[in-house]
């Protein structure tokens, strides 16, 4: 099942790990794998996995912004794969109505769509 990353993350030993700064001398890494035990993380909450670094344990840290190409259109995209959907959003009215999304605010607009008729893109800042 494919999983859509929005936030910060660090590779740590090899592996990816979503990052959240505790303070000035430590982050905070999250992992959804059991296996992260064996590499000190420990089960904070129902599958959720924390391990607290040193920051001179990290040597990068990189921002993922997820968005979404949809019938040559850029959207933004939720988090969120449902029934092999996901939801689509823009504040841009003329798309919008050109591709029947539905208003959810005063200014915007979102669809569920299938998974397979989307490209999921990143863009992929360094911190």
């Amino acid at each position: 099942m494919q999983k859509i990353r929005k936030g910060r993350y660090t590779l740590l030993n090899g592996r990816e790990y979503k990052v959240y700064e505790n303070d000035n001398l430590t982050y905070e890494l999250i992992s959804d794998c059991p296996e992260d035990v064996k590499y000190g993380f420990k089960e904070e909450y129902s599958s959720t996995y924390v391990k607290i670094v040193g920051k001179s344990e990290v040597s990068k840290i990189y921002e993922v912004i997820p968005y979404a190409k949809y019938k040559g259109r850029t959207f933004d995209v939720s988090l969120q794969i449902r029934d092999g959907k996901v939801n689509l959003g823009t504040t841009n009215a003329e798309f919008a109505k050109e591709l029947s999304f539905e208003r959810t605010d005063k200014y915007f607009y979102e669809k569920w769509v299938p998974l397979e008729d989307v490209e999921i893109l990143e863009d992929i800042k360094e911190r």
